[in-house]
Order: C-alpha cells, then sequence, then structure tokens
C-alpha cells in the first residue's frame, strides 16, 4: 500500500434538514442518524456532541462555537460517509475532535480548533491534542481539509494513533507552540505512530511548531506519513522519532501565502498562485534625471542658436563693410533683426 494519490470523492449527504440542540453542559448524543443534513442553533455549546453509527450526515456546525467541553466532537464508532463542518472549538479540556476507531470515510472540514487543553489537569498534557485519528481502534479514510488547528500549546496538533489508515489533511495551517519544559516531542505538527499507514500530509503549512511540522512517534511504521508540498513558518525540529515513518520533507518560508499547492489535493476553490514579487521601490531621480537631460539637452540647443546667430551677425557686418560704406555700430542696431542679419541694406 501507499499514500493515496488522489482525493477521494467527498461522502453523499442527505439534503433534508434535521434541527438539533445546542450542547450544554453534557453530552448530545447524535446516534443512527443517516441520509440528512444537521443544523444547530447559533451560540455557545458547552456540552459535546457524541456521533454513533450515523452514515450519509453532513454535520454543519455553522454558527456554534464548543467552549471548555471535555471534547467538542467524540466519534465512537460505526459513523460512515459524514461531513464535520464549520465548527468553531474555543477551548476543548482535553482533545478537540476525538475519533477512537471503527469510523470510515469522515470528512471534517472548514474549521477552527483550538487551543485545546488548556487549564485542565484530568489527562497528561502531551495527550491533548487538536484532533486525535484513531485513538483506540481503526480509523479509516478521513480527510481533514481546510482547517485551522492551534496554536496548540499541549500535545500535538493532529494525532493520527493508534490505528489510522489513509488519512488526508490537506490545506491546514497547524500552530503548535507548546510551552517551556515541556517533553521534546510536544509541539509536532503532525504526528504519526503505532499502527498507522499510508497517510498524507499535503498543500499544509506548519506555523511556530516547537518540534516540527511532521514525525513519527515511538513504535510507528515505516511510510506512515508521506508528506509533501508543505512548508514550516518558524519553529523547530523533533527529527524523526522513529526512522522512515515520515516520508518526504517540507520546506522553510518565510510567509505562508508562498506555499506552492498540488491543485489535485484541493477541496474547495483551487487557490490562484501565489502572487509575482511586487517590483523593487521606483527611483525617485529616474524622472528627475531624465528632466534634467532634457532641460540640459534645450539649453545646449540655445545655446548653439545663439551663438549660431552671433557668426551670422558678425559675418553679415564683415559684409556689409566690404561691401558698402561704413556704417557705425549703433545705426545696425536700429534696422529690424531680418535686415540687419540676412539682408543687404536698401539704400546705402
Amino acid at each position: 500500500m501507499a499514500a493515496p494519490t488522489a482525493l477521494p470523492q467527498r461522502p453523499t449527504t442527505g439534503t433534508t434538514e434535521d434541527r438539533r440542540h445546542l450542547a450544554s453542559g453534557g453530552d448530545v448524543i447524535l446516534a443512527g442518524i443517516s441520509n440528512r443534513r444537521v443544523t444547530f442553533p447559533r451560540g455557545v455549546a458547552t456540552g459535546r456532541y457524541v456521533l454513533s453509527g450515523c452514515s450519509n450526515v453532513d454535520f454543519d456546525f455553522a454558527g456554534v462555537t464548543s467552549q471548555d467541553a471535555l471534547n467538542a466532537i467524540k466519534l465512537t464508532g460505526g459513523n460512515r460517509d459524514i461531513v464535520i463542518r464549520n465548527l468553531t472549538v474555543a477551548r476543548a479540556q482535553s482533545v478537540g475532535i476525538l475519533s477512537v476507531g471503527g469510523n470510515e470515510r469522515v470528512w471534517i472540514l472548514d474549521s477552527t480548533i483550538g487551543p485545546c487543553g488548556e487549564g485542565f489537569t484530568g489527562s497528561p498534557p502531551e495527550q491533548r491534542h487538536g484532533i486525535y485519528v484513531g485513538s483506540q481502534g481503526v480509523d479509516s479514510d478521513f480527510v481533514l481539509a481546510n482547517l485551522r488547528v492551534g496554536p496548540q500549546k499541549y500535545g500535538y496538533g493532529v494525532q493520527l494513533y493508534e490505528s489510522a489508515l489513509r488519512t488526508i489533511i490537506t490545506g491546514c495551517r497547524i500552530e503548535t507552540p507548546g510551552y517551556q519544559g515541556a517533553r521534546s516531542d510536544v509541539g509536532i505538527g503532525v504526528l504519526v505512530g503505532a499502527s498507522s499507514l499510508d497517510n498524507l500530509l499535503v498543500n499544509t503549512v506548519g506555523l511556530n511548531n516547537r518540534a516540527g511540522l511532521a514525525a513519527g512517534g515511538a513504535g510507528s511504521r515505516a511510510g506512515g506519513l508521506t508528506v509533501r508540498h508543505c512548508g514550516q513558518v518558524g519553529g523547530g525540529s523533533y527529527g524523526d522519532g522513529q526512522p522512515g515513518a515520515v516520508v518526504g520533507s517540507w520546506v522553510s518560508l518565510s510567509d505562508p501565502s508562498q506555499l506552492v499547492v498540488d491543485p489535485a489535493f484541493v477541496v474547495g476553490d483551487v487557490p490562484l498562485p501565489p502572487p509575482p514579487p511586487p517590483p523593487p521601490p521606483a527611483d525617485p531621480c529616474v524622472d528627475v534625471r531624465a528632466n534634467l537631460a532634457a532641460t540640459q539637452g534645450a539649453l545646449l540647443d540655445a545655446t548653439d542658436r545663439v551663438e549660431e546667430a552671433r557668426v551670422l551677425c558678425r559675418d553679415q557686418i564683415v559684409r556689409w563693410r566690404a561691401e558698402k560704406p561704413p556704417r557705425s555700430w549703433a545705426w545696425i542696431k536700429k534696422q529690424p533683426a531680418s535686415e540687419a542679419f540676412y539682408g543687404p541694406l536698401e539704400g546705402s
């Protein structure tokens, strides 16, 4: 097997709207729903949504902000061909979106996840992640697209572990600055481990990743994660905790807009290519020099014409003195220019 070479078809979901209420304090169980578009009232959800046994469902969380729940969403198993989108996780006590295994073809789109795990003491800091796929069993064919994860102080931005198969992470921004004194692997953007295999990280930028954009954890398998068309702005490097687990690399960027993406893995509109660099600042002296040159040319031309007139005048006076009786200079100055310079004197 190998990492995916193209995006799979997006799950087909129902269009009949199914309106559910905001999670307040406790769990809201969304079980056995099929062929629906599930929506929610706008507002702050302080409880957790638990998805179980759902199929062909579009969960549209537009206008919902999850805050201070243990997890914003937990997928317990049996979910197939579902879409989770437009969710904002302002804070989560542990993991933002947790999938424990037994789920297939789940797309998580257009959402902001994190920070997660801050102010919570119920689990070790290194186990509090933005998204956790395959935490207790096999999760397969997930697509995580157009997400903003972090800034994640604890754990990892995305954890693919224990068994995440053929996950595609694309078009994401993952920020994992970590914290002072943390374990050396805290602050990895994407960590792959254990039995996870054939996953792909593409078209994604890491921001201030304390321990690098991606790495293999202890016990991870060779080829667990392939990295293509990715970059990192700032941050450091953890290295490959398990050599061979991560295939490929990423480039250093000064700005996320510099990333050159693979259009085959763009979910939604294909972004425009990065704009060309701006032209160098205009030299304010260019126009001045040009004007000065033109002015100098005009002055030189005028000087040449004055000198030419002087020569003509001198030559004409010489001819007058040679051909006619001498005239005084005072008399010459009184004559019209055409006669004084170019024509013979009449009546002299």
